[in-house]
């Protein structure tokens, strides 16, 4: 697999690198290779203010094809980095109104540049379009893993919406391991991809983008703003950035005060004093965004106790029960979903 290496230097989110080295490591590859050819650690990569050149995540696929020699790497990978919890970036674009706000906020959360999109969506008379900006990278595989992400959010929204795809084009020439016409999805969802193009897009059936999201949740969606909005946080950016740093942690093993002050280039002391000068501690801000985020998975009301349990970073459901009992004064158990949903919307 030849990787074409960009000649521009734009920047890409240590989240979505993080997301796209984990999907790397659950396809088997070794960790200490994948860090070595980014010549990165793991902290480096959990801060969710950092940003580095596209030629990292270029070097990360080329460790990863000589470990695991797939044919559609690109692909798996992508599947991989879908979101499928709220620790995960563009996991709440699942609950907007529409196909097309879905989409708008999904690519948003890719961070694939710090100060401006990479896609432009647009409605046309005889389709909608997702286009890449052509300007932006130089690289197909950050192009095509851009796309396949897209795809593969879009197939999690709603499995008949693949249908709704017209045509993808690239820019770039054919590959030369292409053989077919088509992208294959599934059994029976077929999409026509052309090469040579003047862009490089996806093509919608008209009005697709204004289709109602039969995800859409509107509580759930107010109390993520609430949560994230700035008035809650004035006065207090070193419990900002220790919250913003655990709501993609949680689910994960070792968010710490140690490895969020190594995270943050900070001394450990430094990193404890700062957040008491705030009136608050590491742990306290942990337990928040704990309790924003399990309000959010009750709300959505899809999964069970023990997951929630898992996806909040308790061990076992014994350790959740107690510190659920403690926010609420009772178990979880307790709660009906349609209950905690009229509770948590007021």
């Amino acid at each position: 697999m030849t990787l074409n290496l960009p000649t521009q230097r734009q920047s890409i989110s240590a989240l979505f690198l993080l997301r796209a080295y984990r999907a790397c490591q659950l396809l088997g590859a070794r960790r200490p290779i994948l860090l070595k050819a980014m010549g990165l650690e793991e902290p480096q990569l959990r801060n969710p203010q950092r940003y580095y050149d596209q030629s990292t995540l270029s070097a990360l696929f080329e460790a990863s094809s000589e470990e695991l020699e797939l044919d559609d790497l690109v692909a798996k990978v992508a599947n991989k980095m879908v979101p499928i919890g709220f620790s995960d970036p563009g996991f709440l674009a699942m609950f907007e109104s529409s196909f097309g706000m879905a989409l708008q906020k999904a690519i948003r959360a890719q961070r694939l540049r710090e100060n401006s999109p990479v896609y432009h969506m647009r409605k046309g008379r005889t389709g909608d379009y997702i286009e890449w900006e052509s300007e932006s990278y130089q690289s197909e595989l950050i192009l095509q893993l851009g796309f396949a992400i897209i795809i593969e959010t879009l197939r999690s929204l709603s499995g008949s919406a693949l249908r709704a795809i017209k045509t993808i084009s690239f820019a770039h020439s054919k590959p030369k391991e292409w053989n077919g016409k088509y992208l294959i999805f599934g059994d029976d969802v077929q999409i026509l991809t052309i090469f040579d193009q003047p862009y490089s897009r996806i093509e919608f059936h008209r009005g697709f983008f204004d289709l109602a999201n039969p995800n859409c949740n509107s509580p759930l969606l107010g109390l993520s703003k609430a949560q994230r909005s700035p008035q809650r946080w004035r006065n207090k950016p070193y419990a900002k950035s220790c919250y913003d740093y655990l709501i993609y942690l949680l689910d994960k093993p070792g968010p710490n005060l140690d490895s969020a002050a190594e995270t943050f280039s900070m001394a450990e002391r430094t990193l404890r004093r700062k957040l008491v000068a705030e009136g608050t501690s590491f742990r306290e801000t942990l337990e928040l965004a704990r309790r924003d985020i399990c309000r959010l998975y009750f709300l959505e009301g899809k999964r069970q106790l023990s997951d929630i349990s898992t996806l909040l970073g308790y061990s076992e459901l014994s350790a959740f029960t107690r510190a659920y009992t403690g926010w609420y004064g009772h178990p979880p158990s307790k709660d009906r979903i349609a209950t905690v949903q009229t509770k948590l919307a007021a």
